[in-house]
C-alpha cells in the first residue's frame, strides 16, 4: 500500500533526499548502458563491412539503441536535477483510498507499481493543473472516468537538491489568480481583510521603507503624493509608527 507522505518541511526534505538517491541510481544505470553501447559500435566499427547485410542491420539495430538510450539518460539527467515541480493530494471517492503523487517531468520509481514521481503527462496529474481543491475528475482511456476529492496541491522549486519553498502556517492566506473567477475570488478577499482590519494589504512603499529601500522622509513624501486618500493616511500612520502591527515587527 502507497505510504502518504508527510507535509512539514522536515518530512518534505527527507523525501526529496530519498527522491534523488533513486533519480541518480537511475542516471548511473543508463550511463552504463550508454557507454557499453558505445563500446559495442565502436568494437562493430572497426570490422564494419558494407557488403556484410548482416553487419549492418546489427549495426543500425545497435546505433537506434544507442540513440534511444541517450535520449533516456538526459531525461534521467534532468529528472535527476529537478525530481518533481507539484504534489497532489486526494481521496477517490468510490474506494475512500487516500492516495499522494509527486509530479515531474518523467516517472521516478523503486518499484514501478509504486512510483515516487509521476510523468506530468499521466491522466491523474490533470487535476494538478485544475484550478481549485475540492471534487474533480479524470479519465483514463480504456478504463473510464474517476471522480476524487482533490485535497492539498503544491508546487515545488527545486536548486541544488533543496527545496526553494516557505511553508506557509497558519495566518497566511495563499490565493490562486490564474483564472477569472479565482482573480475576483482573490480581489474581494483582499478588499474584505482591508474593510473589516482598517488596514492596507501589500503597499510597495511600505515594503521597501522596511527593507530600508527609503527612509522616512521619502516615505512621507511618497504618502504627500496622495494628499488626504486613504493610502496617503495609510503610508503617514507607517511612517509616523502609528500601526500597532508595525511596533510589533520593529520590536
Amino acid at each position: 500500500m502507497q505510504k502518504i507522505p508527510g507535509i512539514t518541511r522536515e518530512e518534505e526534505e527527507q523525501n526529496l533526499k530519498e527522491t534523488i538517491e533513486v533519480a541518480e541510481q537511475k542516471v548511473t544505470g543508463v550511463r552504463q548502458n550508454v557507454a557499453q553501447l558505445k563500446k559495442e559500435l565502436h568494437a562493430m566499427q572497426e570490422e564494419f563491412d558494407t557488403a556484410d547485410k548482416e553487419m549492418q542491420a546489427l549495426w543500425h539495430n545497435t546505433d537506434d539503441m544507442f540513440r534511444h538510450v541517450s535520449q533516456e539518460l538526459a531525461r534521467a539527467i534532468q529528472a535527476r536535477k529537478k525530481p518533481y515541480f507539484g504534489r497532489i493530494d486526494f481521496t477517490d471517492k468510490k474506494s475512500g483510498k487516500k492516495e499522494s503523487y509527486y509530479i515531474g517531468r518523467s516517472v521516478i520509481a523503486k518499484n514501478p507499481a509504486e512510483p515516487m514521481v509521476i510523468d506530468w503527462r499521466a491522466p491523474i496529474a490533470g487535476i494538478y493543473y485544475g484550478s481549485s481543491l475540492g471534487d474533480m475528475t479524470y479519465s483514463v482511456k480504456g478504463e473510464g472516468r474517476y471522480e476524487v476529492h482533490l485535497s492539498r496541491k503544491r508546487t515545488y522549486e527545486i536548486e541544488d537538491d533543496r527545496l526553494k519553498v516557505q511553508l506557509l502556517g497558519r495566518g497566511f492566506a495563499w490565493l490562486d489568480t490564474g483564472t477569472v473567477e479565482s482573480l475576483m475570488d482573490a480581489a474581494v478577499f483582499v478588499q474584505t481583510v482591508q474593510n473589516r482590519q482598517d488596514v492596507i494589504i501589500s503597499a510597495p512603499e511600505e515594503v521597501a521603507y522596511h527593507m530600508g529601500w527609503l527612509t522616512k522622509a521619502q516615505l512621507l513624501a511618497a504618502a504627500a503624493q496622495y494628499q488626504n486618500a486613504p493610502y496617503g493616511a495609510h503610508l503617514r500612520a507607517v511612517a509616523e509608527d502609528k500601526l500597532v502591527f508595525e511596533r510589533e515587527l520593529h520590536d
